[in-house]
């Protein structure tokens, strides 16, 4: 009977020991389990987090893509106004300029002696150099062979002094006073 205790006693404790061990099995299995749970819902935070950022990173990009096609269209409307302005500019000078020659003309012809009544000799002699100034400063009696010249009368034109002849004066826009120095009445 020894024998068969001894049996009955192995045979519970080998029970004992092989229960223990299918718990350890299935805690351990249970740890394991919640430890893939735990590792699944991390990747799939992660994943959606990825996710947003992404879309985030995106959406900037695009605004980004916006900005720099309204930047691109503003400096083009620029460019195309500074155009505009520059060619307004230049047609505004040529205008200014064409009224000024205009003006000019009608200056000079209101002052320029008319080819008839002056005219020009066939030979004219060539020009002279000033005679030498003597020991006082002033120059030496010089004789040419050219005509003596009628006095002449002075017209201011456009900021510019023309001559001519006093027999052909008129009173309208000549002046021996540049434009400058003259006197007006209020």
């Amino acid at each position: 009977m020894l024998k068969g205790r001894e049996l009955a006693t192995e045979e519970r404790f080998y029970q004992k020991q092989q229960e223990a061990i299918r718990r350890m099995d299935a805690e351990e299995d249970m740890r394991d389990e919640e430890e893939e749970e735990k590792r699944k819902l991390v990747g799939k935070v992660r994943e959606e987090q990825v996710v947003q950022q992404r879309t985030i990173h995106n959406a900037r990009l695009a605004e980004i893509k916006r900005e720099g096609e309204v930047m691109a269209q503003k400096a083009a409307a620029d460019l195309e106004q500074e155009k505009r302005q520059r060619i307004e500019a230049l047609e505004h000078e040529q205008k200014i300029r064409a009224e000024f020659v205009e003006a000019n003309s009608a200056l000079l012809g209101r002052c320029a002696p008319h080819p008839s009544q002056h005219p020009t000799p066939p030979h004219s002699a060539p020009p002279h150099s000033a005679p030498p100034p003597t020991r006082l400063g002033t120059p030496q009696a010089h004789t040419t062979n050219r005509p003596v010249s009628q006095p002449s009368h002075t017209c201011w034109v456009a900021g510019e002094r023309r001559s001519r002849p006093s027999s052909t004066r008129r009173r309208t826009a000549c002046s021996s006073t540049p434009p400058s120095r003259r006197r007006t009445s209020s």
